[in-house]
């Protein structure tokens, strides 16, 4: 047992309030966000994938509990240590844990927590994700389908973002120097089941581990000399959350982000799970309109295997109406869609250029759907296949072990 000096005690108590206090001001503004449910017509095809989705990614029987007893339903954009040391700053008297996870891979995330919160006495069922307003939306549009797809109704519904914490995410985690070093290969994504798979069959030595609440960085040096940095992120990076992280890899020194996950094509079926596509250009679309284009971004792992390598790549916020992607995309020069690629590979860009650097970005990814918008409206959100994800992971790997001997 540890014994602490009556200073030391003193201390550490300054320490923890001054901690909280600051905390507390993340949260002073609050905005709401309207969130209109996708209507399901019973007995469909849909529905039946909607239910698969409803059991996979939400607590049901909460939710259920919540209407049966006309609890409010709200969704907060939060990280969950900072609610648990003072449930004050969501306006809770207290929080009671209810027991739900979500199938979010063989690795821990901070994923969606239930709890049921009291104020001035009265019930109320919470749910904190992610921060960040896309974060909030794309859970909270789940739950406002579900409800009135169950119940007929989502006015008891409502879903706050906290901005000032959302603005400052890379000091509330802590991503720093002690988590990516200057010229590190750095792996997100998938980074420590692809870590497990690759790592194995090169020439190199473990050189630093760093186990966090927010991200896990496990570093290798390679015999060649490069430094791979596999790191693990704990919570969703979608949206302007992956933006903010793939800036601070440039600013602290990253010479090449590596990015695997998953996007939507307009391939034929037999391409999903079984294609690795690696993007050089991106469109950024705002609504309809293409913002952006990102032409000059350098991609070594798409240059040293052309076969992945693709045309343009297309990313609209979560936000925007599907239909624009029909109008972008009708010439077939666009292969492959998601929410996030094109934002991530102009804050990089941006970074380069702000901080005189030349940090390349290589997407390392496989297609698990169509984004067609008759596709996207009926399905916005894609099931997954684990069998078929765990071998599109293993070509994964094999390449990225071939691209890392390659070094």
């Amino acid at each position: 047992m540890m014994i602490f000096s009556r200073a030391k005690k003193r201390n550490l108590c300054k320490r923890r309030f001054f901690e909280v206090e600051s905390h507390k001001a993340l949260f002073i503004r609050k905005t709401t966000l309207q969130v209109v449910p996708y209507v399901i017509i019973k007995e469909s095809v849909e529905a039946k994938e909607w239910q698969v989705l409803f059991d996979k990614r939400l607590a049901c029987s909460f939710l259920k509990e919540a209407i049966f007893h006309s609890w409010p339903i709200e969704v907060h954009g939060v990280f969950i240590d900072l609610v648990l040391k003072d449930p004050a700053i969501l306006g809770l008297d207290f929080l009671e844990p209810l027991n739900f996870s979500i199938d979010s891979g063989k690795y821990k995330k901070i994923g969606p927590r239930y709890f049921k919160g009291y104020k001035a006495g009265e019930a109320h069922l919470i749910v904190i994700v992610t921060p960040g307003a896309q974060s909030v939306y794309y859970h909270a549009h789940l739950i406002a389908t579900y409800l009135d797809y169950i119940a007929k109704s989502s006015e008891a519904l409502f879903a706050f973002n906290y901005p000032d914490l959302e603005d400052n995410l890379i000091s509330v985690t802590s991503l720093d120097a002690s988590v990516v070093s200057k010229k590190d290969i750095v792996l997100i994504g998938f980074a420590l089941e692809l870590q497990k798979m690759v790592v194995g069959s090169l020439a190199c030595s473990l050189l630093s581990e760093k186990e966090g609440l927010h991200y896990t960085s496990r570093r290798y040096h390679l015999k060649s000399g490069y430094t791979l940095n596999f790191i693990e992120v704990h919570y969703d990076f979608i949206s302007d959350n992956g933006k903010k992280l793939a800036a601070q890899f440039v600013h602290l020194g990253a010479q090449h982000v590596i990015y695997c996950g998953r996007l939507r094509t307009y391939e034929d079926v037999s391409n999903y799970y079984t294609r690795i596509f690696s993007p050089e250009r991106y469109i950024k679309l705002e609504g309809s309109d293409p913002v952006r284009y990102i032409t000059e971004l350098e991609n070594p792992f798409a240059s040293a295997f052309p076969e992945t390598a693709t045309k343009w790549h297309l990313s609209q916020d979560r936000l925007s109406a599907p239909e624009a992607l029909d109008e972008v995309c009708c010439s077939g020069d666009v292969e492959s869609f998601d929410h996030d690629l094109a934002g991530i590979a102009a804050a990089i860009e941006d970074a380069n250029h702000l901080f005189g650097r030349s940090t390349s970005f290589s997407p390392v990814h496989f297609a698990v759907d169509s984004f067609d918008s008759r596709c996207h409206k009926s399905r916005p959100y894609p099931l997954i296949d684990r069998d078929k994800q765990h071998y599109a992971l293993r070509l994964i790997g094999s390449y990225l072990s071939r691209y890392f001997s390659s070094l």
